[in-house]
């Protein structure tokens, strides 16, 4: 955020233009005046070219000066509202994806202990596949972003809570092969002694990702009021 906005910036202006104005002035009548200054007959004549003089001379410097204020305010403001939509596009997007795959681990915490339906494991496959993309691409969108930030706490928590939801979705993978390879070889009489390993590999990779799912439920809230409190830092 900017330390000063345009009317504090203007009200300096003024303050050091007045006080060059007047220091203009005195010097002026100094060099131009008789001595002693007691029983000086004030010229009238002079004391208007003199005065014209630094008006003018003010207006040449106060032109460009206000302008440059006056762009570099537009600028700096333009930055920030750039700042702020990015920022809010990038909550609404992680918000969306804490939603769904919050929903979808669920989901499929429930379906591995009570059976997947048909065709289950290959939407899994296909859901995960996709959503792995999809954070990918947002990770890389906030990294891009927070190079416009001097203060880069919320694009630090995006990331965090991006990583988070990567661990989530590439467990689900290797549960979802792993689920794929009981049942290929449960179909196939001769691969039955890899079944015994691929049991054991399962209810490994079920206590990481119940793990995993624990600390990302009940952090949930938390996680979200933080990125949001974090987001408003940003809102103008």
């Amino acid at each position: 955020m900017s330390t000063e906005n345009l009317e504090q910036k203007i009200r300096k202006m003024t303050i050091w233009f007045s006080f060059l104005f007047i220091f203009y002035l005195a010097i002026a009548f100094i060099f131009l005046g008789k001595y002693p200054y007691y029983i000086y007959d004030f010229n009238y004549e002079k004391a208007y070219e003199i005065l014209k003089d630094s008006l003018t001379l003010l207006a040449a410097f106060l032109a460009p000066v206000a302008a440059f204020i006056l762009f570099s305010d537009w600028r700096v403001n333009h930055r920030l509202v750039n700042n702020e939509a990015d920022v809010l596009g990038i909550l609404k997007d992680l918000e969306t994806s804490l939603e769904q795959i919050r929903t979808e681990s669920t989901n499929f915490l429930s379906n591995s202990h009570f059976g997947f339906y048909d065709g289950a494991l290959k939407n899994y496959d296909n859901w995960t596949s996709k959503n792995l993309n999809n954070l990918g691409q947002l990770n890389s969108r906030v990294l891009f972003s927070r190079k416009s930030f001097k203060n880069t706490d919320f694009h630090d928590k995006c990331i965090e809570l991006i990583s988070k939801q990567n661990k989530l979705v590439i467990q689900i993978i290797l549960l979802v092969q792993t689920y794929t390879d009981i049942k290929t070889c449960e179909a196939d009489p001769a691969q039955e002694a890899t079944i015994p390993g691929l049991m054991l590999q399962k209810l490994r990779a079920h206590e990481k990702f119940s793990d995993l799912m624990m600390d990302y439920s009940l952090n949930f809230e938390a996680d979200k009021n933080a990125i949001n409190s974090l987001a408003s830092e940003h809102r103008i």
